[in-house]
């Protein structure tokens, strides 16, 4: 295949769209972010206010045990919690 008839098919390839499938979840609330753009991609009963679940206790660990290896942070470091938290 010449190298304009190989470019012209990638070039073809790259024009394809995939079109986007309905997505249900049976979770109460949710929500999913594109991180590179921001764009929220699916909510559902994003802005009802809710207590803390499990996955924001695990992510909250995981952050602090991240910037403990990066030295970001020391156990010795404290910090404030307001009343209302």
């Amino acid at each position: 295949m010449s190298r304009h008839l190989y470019a012209f098919f990638l070039m073809g390839l790259l024009a394809v769209t995939v079109e986007a499938r309905p997505f249900k979840s049976e979770a109460r609330e949710a929500i999913l972010i594109d991180l590179t753009t921001g764009t929220i991609l699916y909510e559902k009963e994003a802005d009802k206010l809710v207590p803390p679940s499990s996955m924001s206790k695990i992510m909250t660990v995981y952050m602090v045990l991240t910037e403990l290896k990066k030295g970001r942070l020391s156990l010795e470091d404290t910090f404030q919690v307001s009343k209302k938290a």
